[in-house]
């Protein structure tokens, strides 16, 4: 299931979906995020990012 966030009423007819055909909602993620192509300064294809800090 999926709603435009910027569209106030696509969200609550998203939320008035879910809560017909699941009984409600019981978490939220909210993830953004943006896709680069590019490799990032100082690694390479066969050398990973460092992990990330909790």
């Amino acid at each position: 299931m999926q709603a435009d966030v910027a569209d106030e009423d696509a969200v609550a007819a998203m939320f008035d979906t879910a809560e017909q055909e699941f009984g409600g909602v019981d978490v939220v993620a909210y993830v953004a995020g943006k896709m680069v192509r590019e490799l990032r300064a100082g690694t390479s294809r066969s050398t990973p990012w460092p992990p990330a800090r909790p």
